[in-house]
């Protein structure tokens, strides 16, 4: 997928740094408050592909367009920053500059990087990439199918953008719009409807003529309409203008199959259970959201994880400062996960569980599922205006009660003090006595510890509905019955968070304050910088303040992570803040610049994975001939003769480009010339060994054989296993 030259977005920084060297001298017009949907399609229209995927579709990637990253609003309440109509003329003057005046050309003596900061600037729409592959199996001959639109519906100007963005050859559209070009030794094939300036761009390991109008029939037969990635996709970025990468992880599983070492079986049941993999940053329900989210298919290992309904209810006394959440295994869910744990393990793994368990009986009287069973599902821990509190629902009375009785039963006191309008409880216990230690210079720590093991213990607590929230002392307990209560976690998190924490199995949620206007006054700087750059200074006059447009003195952030029979997912949440382009004191213009730096390094890394899937799916075809080597083997206690095996030689399917041979007795597969540059003639043996037991194993180019195996070929100094590259080699094949 070469659309863009990634050594071309490397200067994407310094573009927009000099965005404004061809700005006219011109006042902005307005301070008047605009909708935030209409400035964002002044900026950057809406994602078109996402609601037009193939069937065949295994992967999307959406890149925002360079100002849709800077400066264009995304369904979050940061939009505010944008939303003006005084913001859309300046920028607006801004980018008509850069089209049109020279900016380096004169320094450098080549209008070359005026020419890449043109294409750039021409962007009017995220760079959106849909993966397919027929079946809906990744293999080496998926096809990438990119889709843009440029604000030009010039023919000819858009050629030279995509001359310019993909480093490739001359581009001349058709009658059609249909256009091939060459980049990098690649076919490509693109086509370009003047009447709506979107670009299409067919790419691969080896596309053909007729695929792309193909494609772009199907697509408009079929219309609008829901594909899975669509799914993951919203939950992380409705708003369209964000980064967004969805896979299909059922169809790349058997590559990850392939690449499991005998160290990683566990994740076998990992693979078998993700349906799709997704991750990326955008607007959902006016909050910022950065995710990494699995879709799951009823995962077996939720067992061990508590699934008793959970509601954060309990209330505050004003707004929380931070709230931190997380799920506890109530009575049922203890039960279930011991059972969990002795049906997948066995006997034997809960030999240890068992014997603390009866040593806590021991002790106690109670076990420690009886200990458990009161509590849950919910445990938060949060600060508001009378204090910092701890709060547990009660699950089971009749437990809790137990609990009590037995712990004033050992010794412990129990009190209840009438506070104003409550009643405040304190408990207070001795742990039970431990071994006698002595106390000797060889060991002080633990007589010190097992000392502080005697001291009494304090617990004070209010009782709230099904409620026990606590304290570390009386006081913040008298203050919260003094001030009373207001609101419920939930619903402060729903506010501040974008979300609910049913699901949370662990959750973090604060407040900071004045980061959003920060973030914005920020923000003008940059546009003063633009400015100043260009010699036509912006008024900043015109544009609205952080007061005119509501922009709140405290903002909500938050990170969860979440577990259900759908879905598994690691979200940080944010309000008011513009996290997604690192907004503020020039940080746009890192961001943007690390953008470039993960290119140079994404790229050259995602060659080398495709390499690397390339060389699994030549391993894998040879997986008949591997059965048909260890029939003749369990049957003969021999290898078998190339007649033996001539009917399993050389079936790779078409796609793989790879000849898979047998030679003296190893299975040789080498790579035909037409294979990526990096393969095209080098080989990889797979080497048969046999163990003690007399199984048979093929050890692939440089890993290890097992311990204890001998090879039943000659494996001498002048036996070379591979001359791959050792990072074109699938995790199976080294040492």
């Amino acid at each position: 997928m070469r659309f863009l030259n990634w050594t071309t977005i490397g200067v994407f920084s310094l573009a927009l740094l000099l965005l404004a060297a061809c700005g006219r001298d011109g006042e902005v017009a307005s301070t008047a408050i605009a909708d935030a949907d209409v400035i964002a399609q002044a900026i950057a229209s809406e994602p078109w592909l996402r609601d037009r995927l193939p069937a065949d579709t295994i992967g999307y990637i959406r890149i925002p367009s360079p100002w849709a990253l800077l400066s264009a609003p995304n369904g979050k309440a940061a939009d505010a920053m944008f939303a003006s109509q005084a913001h859309a003329d300046a920028i607006s003057a801004l980018r008509a500059g850069f089209a049109s005046n020279p900016i380096l050309a004169e320094v450098l003596g080549s209008s070359a990087v005026d020419e890449v900061i043109r294409a750039l600037n021409a962007i009017a729409a995220p760079i959106e990439v849909a993966v397919v592959s027929p079946g809906k199996t990744a293999t080496p001959a998926a096809q990438g199918l990119l889709s843009t639109r440029f604000n030009t519906t010039d023919p000819a100007l858009a050629a030279t953008h995509l001359r310019v963005l993909s480093g490739g050859s001359d581009v001349v559209f058709d009658a059609q719009g249909f256009a091939t070009l060459t980049a990098a030794g690649t076919p490509l094939f693109a086509h370009f409807d003047a009447a709506s300036g979107r670009l299409h761009l067919l790419t691969g390991a080896s596309p053909v003529a007729g695929q792309l109008q193909a494609l772009l029939a199907g697509i408009d037969s079929a219309g609008v309409h829901d594909h899975p990635a669509r799914v993951l996709e919203r939950e992380i970025d409705a708003g369209g203008q964000g980064f967004v990468v969805w896979v299909d992880a059922q169809s790349v599983k058997p590559w990850l199959m392939a690449s499991l070492t005998s160290d990683r079986l566990w994740m076998r049941h990992v693979f078998e259970q993700t349906q799709a993999v997704a991750y990326g940053w955008g607007g959902v329900e006016g909050h910022g959201r950065l995710s990494l989210r699995f879709q799951l298919k009823d995962p077996a290992w939720l067992r061990y994880l508590p699934q008793v309904a959970r509601q954060l209810d309990v209330r505050s006394s004003g707004a929380p400062g931070f709230v931190f959440s997380m799920a506890l295994p109530a009575g049922d869910d203890v039960e279930r996960i011991l059972s969990a744990v002795r049906d997948d393990h066995g006997e034997s793994a809960m030999s240890e569980w068992n014997e603390f368990d009866a040593i806590v009986r021991e002790g106690t009287g109670l076990s420690m599922t009886d200990w458990l069973k009161p509590f849950g599902p919910e445990l938060v821990v949060f600060n508001d205006d009378a204090g910092v509190f701890s709060a547990t629902r009660i699950h089971d009375r009749a437990a809790w009660q137990a609990v009590l009785d037995t712990i004033v039963g050992k010794g412990g006191t129990l009190e209840s003090r009438e506070i104003g309008s409550g009643q405040i409880h304190h408990l207070t216990w001795r742990f039970p006595p431990v071994p006698a230690i002595p106390v000797s210079n060889d060991a002080p720590p633990l007589a010190l510890i097992a000392w502080m093991q005697q001291r009494p213990s304090h617990a004070y607590w209010i009782e709230e509905g099904d409620w026990l929230v606590m304290a570390s002392v009386p006081q913040p307990l008298i203050d919260r019955l003094a001030l009373g209560t207001d609101q419920t976690i939930e619903s402060w998190l729903a506010q501040t968070q974008g979300d609910d924490r049913s699901d949370a199995l662990v959750s973090l949620s604060g407040q900071a304050d004045d980061l959003s206007r920060w973030f914005y006054h920020g923000y003008l700087g940059v546009l003063t910088a633009l400015g100043d750059v260009a010699g036509a200074p912006v008024d900043l006059f015109a544009l609205p303040s952080a007061r005119q447009l509501g922009l709140p003195r405290e903002t909500g952030i938050g990170f969860q992570v979440v577990a259900n029979g759908e879905r598994l997912a690691f979200d940080l949440n944010y309000e008011h803040v513009a996290l997604d382009g690192a907004l503020g004191a020039g940080g746009g213009f890192a961001g943007i610049a690390a953008i470039g730096v993960m290119g140079a390094v994404a790229v050259p890394a995602y060659e080398d994975y495709t390499t690397r899937a390339t060389v699994a799916s030549a391993i894998a075809a040879a997986g008949p001939l591997k059965a048909g080597i260890a029939d003749h083997y369990a049957t003969a206690g021999a290898l078998p003769a190339a007649a033996d095996v001539a009917d399993l030689l050389d079936r790779a399917p078409p796609g793989v480009k790879a000849h898979v041979l047998f030679e003296q007795g190893a299975i040789l597969v080498r790579f035909r010339d037409d294979a990526d540059a990096s393969l095209a003639g080098r080989h990889l043996y797979l080497v048969p060994y046999a163990s003690s037991d007399g199984a048979l194993h093929f050890v692939c180019g440089e890993a290890l054989p097992p311990a204890g195996s001998v090879a039943l070929i000659d494996t001498g100094p002048d036996f070379v296993a591979t001359d791959l590259e050792p990072k074109r080699l699938p995790s199976t094949c080294r040492p």
